[in-house]
């Protein structure tokens, strides 16, 4: 590839081999250095540990420029600080950097006492890192903290407990926390005195791709995020990730332990996203969260103002819907509690436009529950559409396909050890190839939509599953229970709202073959809400480990079966299975 300039920054750098420490904060000006940077340019920087600008790096309209770190570190100040912020950018390339945070973005410590009765446990926080502060709230959109509980002895989140929700974090002692749990908590059983916990909130995503196409990261690491370690919206394509690590850094100045954890919530998570990314060679690995999300926007029909157009919303202003979607595409309308496909029509136009929030207020809260809905954020839209469907009223919902992700590519990755799925793919037109899982609380893979809660679109379809390789997962207390969805280590499904909703199978055309599984707490394969559905030649041993039969009871999808096929069509074919 030609290039009209390479650009070599010069920096004397500082590393402190008891951990990474950061030359002095102005050593380099790494905003200047992007500022005028012309199509074909390589900024080059020197190796070493550089400090970040105090808001972060941000690159913003670039076209056709490649930044090589030559294996240096970048660290972030604070964690309501994203690392690198890409807006705006046409063929940018991200290659051979290392990302942390210092101070880092979460705490730790070993349990020194349980009190079930009262819901609370006291943690003495490891020496080197930072104090209860890292895991306060930062009052953004998902404002509890959460646990995470590790064996003592090795680095392994706890096989069988439940995830752990905070309501607050209170001084008892020498860098010792009291830490209160919520009163529906359960699973005080699985902690005892010695066990290691992490304690962590989110606050800022560890780097940012909005508004961009063809952007690349490449021989990038992630040690440390305060909340997704890569987050893309509102993208023309959702890019292509190369060796791309989400892993623990090493321990801080002063440690003695090594970290537990890398981000404080997904892997890297891609929405409202016109095309779907390539994803190959990956690791994720002790985030707090999924590896790997793929999904689009599930927004409501408020009203119809006319024969033509409805009024919807979003709880948060940077998703520009307005801007991804194009007219001619179509809109599905989706019917409570199954979310059954009842109409169709093809997009003339989206707009945001003015509207009173408080006569809606509740309506969104409820909508969005999982979030604390600020008034400020929300964003209305004028929806118009060729022509309205028959009989589609308002207080329903709708999904665009077009902007779910759709033709992705995800291959020889590793997931392994963290809370969460591996991943969970609410898009279509994807291959799924030769991955690897291990060691996770969640299923392997899930494929459909999550329109309840999360309000994340949408129908699958279309998708290749084969070759992945599932070891040692379903470890964790949520999977199993009698509201669980995902009762596989391969779940096709849909969260539909509470109870067993009747059927509808949106999901279609997907391929399930030449899969191992090996050790699921829950069934292997979980086949619902699907038809068209291939599975042949998958390899499963060492599952329903809990044979209680109580995994997703409530929904009416309990199962003692290696392949679990309710409420769906689908044909298996030379399956080894027990």
């Amino acid at each position: 590839m030609n290039r009209s300039a390479v650009i070599l920054i010069a920096l004397a750098c500082a590393f402190h081999a008891g951990g990474l420490r950061a030359a002095a904060p102005d050593a380099l000006d790494l905003q200047a250095a992007v500022a005028n940077l012309q199509p074909g340019a390589v900024l080059e920087l020197p190796p070493g540990v550089h400090r970040l600008p105090a808001a972060g790096w941000r690159f913003a309209g670039l076209r056709d420029v490649i930044i090589d770190g030559h294996g240096a570190t970048l660290i972030a100040g604070s964690r309501e600080v994203t690392s690198l912020q890409i807006d705006g950018c046409d063929g940018l390339t991200i290659r051979n950097l290392r990302i942390d945070y210092d101070p880092l973005p979460f705490t730790q410590g070993d349990v020194a006492s349980v009190d079930a009765q009262t819901g609370t446990i006291t943690v003495k926080l490891h020496a080197g890192y930072p104090g209860s502060e890292a895991a306060a709230s930062t009052g953004g959109f998902f404002t509890d903290a959460r646990l995470q509980l590790f064996d003592r002895d090795t680095p392994t989140l706890k096989p069988g407990a439940p995830d752990y929700g905070v309501t607050s974090l209170e001084p008892a002692g020498d860098r010792t926390v009291r830490v209160s749990f919520p009163k529906w908590q359960t699973g005080f059983e699985f902690i005892a005195v010695g066990d290691r916990v992490t304690l962590s909130s989110r606050a800022a995503e560890g780097v940012s791709i909005r508004n961009s196409r063809e952007v690349v990261l490449e021989d990038v690491t992630i040690l440390a995020a305060p909340n997704v370690a890569i987050v893309a919206r509102s993208c023309e394509t959702g890019g292509t990730f190369r060796r791309v690590r989400v892993i623990p850094g090493p321990p801080p100045e002063g440690a003695t332990q090594p970290r537990l954890i890398s981000a404080c919530a997904d892997g890297l998570n891609i929405a409202n996203t016109r095309q779907g990314p390539v994803i190959e060679q990956c690791e994720f690995a002790y985030q707090a969260d999924d590896a790997i999300n793929l999904h689009g926007a599930m927004i409501p029909v408020l009203k119809w103002i006319d024969d033509h157009s409805f009024l919807s919303v979003l709880p948060w202003r940077n998703n520009r819907l307005e801007a991804i979607t194009r007219p001619g595409d179509t809109i599905r309308f989706l019917e409570p509690p199954s979310y059954e496909v009842v109409g169709a029509a093809n997009i003339v136009g989206i707009e945001k436009t003015p509207e009173p929030v408080e006569p809606w207020l509740e309506r969104i809260g409820k909508t969005w529950e999982m979030l604390k809905v600020k008034p400020e954020s929300v964003t209305f839209y004028r929806v118009t559409l060729d022509q309205r469907p028959s009989g589609v009223q308002a207080g329903g919902f709708c999904e665009i396909p077009a902007t779910s992700a759709s033709g992705f590519i995800i291959r020889d990755t590793w997931c392994h050890d963290h809370r969460g799925r591996g991943f969970r793919l609410m898009a279509s037109d994807g291959l799924v190839l030769n991955n690897r899982f291990e060691r996770i609380k969640g299923c392997a893979i899930s494929l459909g939509a999550e329109f309840s809660y999360w309000r994340e679109a949408g129908w699958s379809r279309n998708l290749v599953v084969s070759g992945n390789q599932i070891r040692d997962v379903g470890q964790g207390w949520n999977i199993r229970q009698p509201d669980s969805y995902t009762i596989g280590a391969i779940s096709i499904m849909a969260r539909t709202d509470a109870g067993a909703a009747p059927a509808f199978p949106g999901n279609d055309n997907i391929v399930l073959e030449n899969n191992l599984i090996d050790g699921c707490s829950v069934a292997g394969i979980s086949i619902s809400n699907a038809h068209n559905v291939r599975v042949s030649r998958n390899t499963i041993r060492n599952v329903n480990q809990d044979a209680s039969g109580e995994a997703g009871r409530a929904r009416a999808l309990s199962t003692t079966q290696p392949i679990s096929i309710i409420r769906a069509e689908a044909t298996l074919s030379d399956n080894l299975v027990p």
